[in-house]
Order: C-alpha cells, then sequence, then structure tokens
C-alpha cells in the first residue's frame, strides 16, 4: 500500500494538470464553434431574412403599381427587387445545410411559393396573362401566395432567432460548466481563474456583437415599416386619383346632358305643325338631329352610370324572376333592329329553366349590350339568344348571346371587356358597353365569358348562380350596393 500512495497523488497531480488543459481547450473549442455558427451562418441568415421581407414588400407594391399603371419604371422597381430577393434567397440556401430541419422545411416551402408567385407575375410581365384576368381570376389566389411567403419567411425568422437564442444558452451553459471544473481544481485556481477571466472576455464581445446584429434588426424592421407606408400612400393616391376621374366624368356628364336636353327640344318645336310645312328634306335633317342628339344623351347616361360604378359600388335589386321571360322581352327589344339589316334573330328559352333570384333590370341592361353588339357587328347570317343550366358544383345559369359576325382575333379577346376599348374603327360609342356589362356580372355574383372565332362568329354568355350572393342571401328582395373590385 504504502508503495502505491505516491502514484495516487501523482495521479491526482497529472489529472489535474491534464484537466487544466483539456478544460480550458475544450470550453474555448465549444464557445469558438457555437459563436463560428452564430457569426456565419445565424446572423447572415438574419440579415438575409430582413432583406428578403423588405424587397416582398417592394416587389409586390411595384407589380400592383404595374398592373394599375402599367409604367416601365414599375416593372424596373419590380426586376429591381426580385434580383435582391433573389440575392438574399441564396445567401439563406448557402447556409441551409447549417440550420435547423424546421428552417429548412420553412425555407423549401418558401422558394416553392415564390416560384409560383414569380410564374404568374412573369406571365402578366409577358402579356401571358392580362391584366384583366389577373384581377378576374387570380389576384385573390396570387393574395394567398403571397401571404404564404411572408408566413414562411416570419417561421424561418422565428426558428432563426429560437437557434440564436440555443446559441446564446450554450455559451452560459459552456462557461458555467467550465468555471464549475475549473474551481474544483484546487491545485489550478489561479490557471483556472486567469481562463475564467479570459473567457468572459470572450463572451463580452460575442454579446456586443449579439447587440450590434440586434440593432441591424431593428434598422431592417424600420425600412420594411416605412415601404408598408410608403406602399399604403400609393395606394391612397391610386384611390385619390380614380374618386377624382370619376366626379369629372359625372359633372361633365351633367354639363353636357342639360344643353342636348335644351337642343332636342329646340328640333321638336321645329316639328310642331306651324303655318308653313316643313319640307320632307328638312324633316329628315331633323330627325337625323334629334337620332344624333339622342345617341349623345344615352351615351352620356352609360358614361354616368359607368362613372358610378367605377367608385366601386353598383346598386342591385334581387328578386324571384323567370330567365326565359327576360330572353323573350330583350329579344323582342332588337327584332326589329336585326330584321332591318336581313338578320335572322332567335331565341331559345328552353322548357328546364329554373326560377332565379336576381335583379331583372341589370340583367336587361347586360343582354341588352350585346344583344346590341351583335346587330351591330354582324352582317348577314343569325343572331342567336339563349340559356343553358350546368351543375359544375352549385348550379349556375348561362344566358348567352351567339352571333354569325366577324369574330374577333384571339389576340383581341383580352382588350374585348377593357373599358374605353373598341376592337374595330366602325361603329359607334366610346367603348365601356362590354367593360360596364362585365362589372354588372360580377355584382350580380356572376362572370361574363366570351367564344369567338374569327369569320364564324362571337357567344358572349353571363353566368350566373341561381341565388344571389351570401351578402344578400337573408333578404332575398332586398336592394342595395353591392361593392365590385375592378
Amino acid at each position: 500500500m504504502r508503495a502505491r500512495l505516491p502514484r495516487f497523488p501523482l495521479l491526482l497531480i497529472l489529472v489535474s494538470l491534464g484537466l487544466l488543459v483539456v478544460v480550458p481547450f475544450g470550453t474555448i473549442l465549444l464557445i469558438n464553434r457555437s459563436a463560428e455558427v452564430l457569426q456565419e451562418v445565424v446572423e447572415p441568415a438574419l440579415k438575409a431574412v430582413a432583406d428578403l421581407q423588405i424587397e416582398l414588400a417592394i416587389e409586390v407594391a411595384a407589380f400592383r403599381a404595374f398592373l394599375i399603371a402599367d409604367a416601365p419604371m414599375y416593372r424596373r422597381q419590380f426586376g429591381a427587387a426580385r434580383e435582391r430577393r433573389n440575392e438574399a434567397i441564396a445567401t439563406l440556401v448557402s447556409v441551409k445545410e447549417h440550420l435547423a430541419p424546421n428552417v429548412q422545411e420553412a425555407l423549401s416551402h418558401m422558394e416553392a411559393v415564390l416560384d409560383d408567385y414569380a410564374r404568374i407575375a412573369d406571365g402578366v410581365f409577358g402579356g401571358e396573362i392580362t391584366r384583366d384576368r389577373y384581377s378576374r381570376e387570380i389576384l385573390a389566389e396570387q393574395h394567398v401566395r403571397f401571404l404564404a411567403a411572408l408566413e414562411s419567411v416570419a417561421a424561418i425568422e422565428r426558428e432563426l432567432l429560437a437557434q440564436e437564442i440555443g446559441l446564446v444558452d450554450r455559451y452560459r451553459r459552456t462557461f458555467l460548466v467550465g468555471f464549475v471544473v475549473e474551481g474544483l481544481l484546487v491545485v489550478a485556481a489561479l490557471v483556472a481563474a486567469i481562463l475564467v477571466i479570459g473567457l468572459a472576455r470572450r463572451y463580452q464581445s460575442l454579446a456586443r456583437d449579439l447587440e450590434q446584429a440586434v440593432m441591424e434588426r431593428e434598422e431592417f424592421l424600420r425600412r420594411e415599416r416605412e415601404g408598408r407606408r410608403e406602399l399604403e400612400r400609393r395606394q391612397h393616391e391610386l384611390r385619390r386619383v380614380t374618386d377624382s376621374r370619376s366626379r369629372l366624368v359625372r359633372g361633365l356628364g351633367h354639363d353636357l346632358k342639360n344643353p342636348l336636353s335644351a337642343a332636342d327640344g329646340y328640333l321638336q318645336l321645329l316639328q310642331r305643325p306651324t303655318d308653313g310645312e316643313l319640307s320632307a328634306k328638312t324633316e329628315s335633317h331633323i330627325d337625323r338631329a334629334r337620332r344624333s342628339v339622342h345617341k349623345a344623351l344615352d351615351l352620356l347616361d352609360n358614361l354616368l352610370e359607368f362613372a358610378r360604378a367605377e367608385t366601386g359600388e353598383i346598386q342591385v335589386e334581387f328578386e324571384p324572376l323567370d330567365p326565359r321571360e327576360i330572353l323573350v322581352e330583350t329579344g323582342e327589344e332588337y327584332r326589329a333592329q336585326a330584321e332591318k339589316k336581313g338578320l335572322l334573330l332567335l331565341v331559345h328559352t328552353g322548357r328546364m329553366l329554373p326560377p332565379l333570384v336576381s335583379d331583372r333590370r341589370r340583367i336587361g341592361q347586360i343582354l341588352g349590350n350585346l344583344l346590341s353588339n351583335a346587330v351591330k357587328y354582324t352582317e348577314r347570317g343569325r343572331i342567336l339568344v339563349g340559356a343553358q343550366l350546368v351543375h359544375d358544383g352549385e348550379p349556375r345559369l348561362g344566358m348567352y348571346v351567339s352571333d354569325t359576325g366577324r369574330g374577333i382575333a384571339p389576340e383581341d379577346r383580352p382588350q374585348a371587356f377593357e373599358e374605353l376599348r373598341r376592337l374595330t374603327e366602325e361603329g359607334e360609342g366610346a367603348g365601356i358597353g362590354l367593360a360596364f356589362a362585365s362589372l354588372l356580372a360580377r355584382a350580380l355574383g356572376g362572370s361574363l365569358e366570351l367564344e369567338s372565332e374569327v369569320g364564324r362568329g362571337s357567344t358572349f354568355t353571363l353566368w350566373l348562380p341561381l341565388l344571389p350572393p351570401r351578402e344578400v342571401a337573408d333578404d332575398v328582395q332586398g336592394a342595395g350596393r353591392t361593392p365590385v373590385e375592378r
């Protein structure tokens, strides 16, 4: 036993000396690894996430401004924001393998959502997707994609912050374990104290780095808030310009109706019997003048009603009605015009059409506009008015007007429902008929669709639900204003 006693202290000293070497070295190594992860992975990833949030907001703002104004600078702003956003994503991808599994999953989901978003945006810029189609069919889905992308970015940020907090906790645990072990090594107290001081300085340096990273992140968030305020300002300015244009059209329309009505009155006085009979030529001139005045008044009425609809609300009155009656009444209104041009006008009411709850006057306006265009642009053949019932999900009624006119080329169809747009130089009107009819269709909870073939004719179909939109379903015979997104 006595021979073995010296070995124990020697062994203890050797172990203590070994621990004095191993423990500080191991502690520093662990902290350095955590610091490297923080500085080379987490901090760049957090900065990239902040950049990504800002560039997404700028990209969406530029895209929506392009949809509204169609200005090249918005296309350039969109492209520049996308490049910066891609750079931020590339930064995240470069450190992806060092991130937590939850961050990797959120990053993959975000990339997929942004790819879909970018594909549709490129389609709009490239012309494959029209702005009208985008507003009618894709806007809501694209908004959901944008929210999903923001949620993915927020999830990545949360996971990165959690990883950052975990690293700080690891610093603390490593520091405490090393301090306790070194404290137990009484023989190496001085060395342990020096090591603790060194570790404390290193921790303070890391703490300053973390504080700087937090300050930079706050700056990024401030820039994001400024970007959002700028987006809200632009939206407000757009609404102001739209309202101003609508007020101008309404004011100008009312100012023009008074002198036109007065002119019609004087022309009517000229046609009354006087001491001297008017010649047939004079009568013809007065009739033509009155017809021109009436056309101008009708055009002003359409402009005024379109201006009211342009503000986002259309007055509708829902009531039970028979679609066959509307088809017959509207067809009879335009039968004389069709026969005057030598056209055959047919009305197919069908036998199994269900009752419809909708606005009789608005449906008549839509069908009247379609029939007027069909008579105007059909030189020979026939015009067919009818309806069909489909059951794809909820049952819908399609009321259509089909002609054998010249048809519409594929490249011109996206422009057919744009306001102040006429596809030919022939004919009369301001080019707002189909745009207004499309607004009315959406106000009734339906849609207006076009099928056409050049040289063989066109078919416009008004699709309506059998019941009114949900917001007025509790008051079927009530009247109210229905908001319509343009």
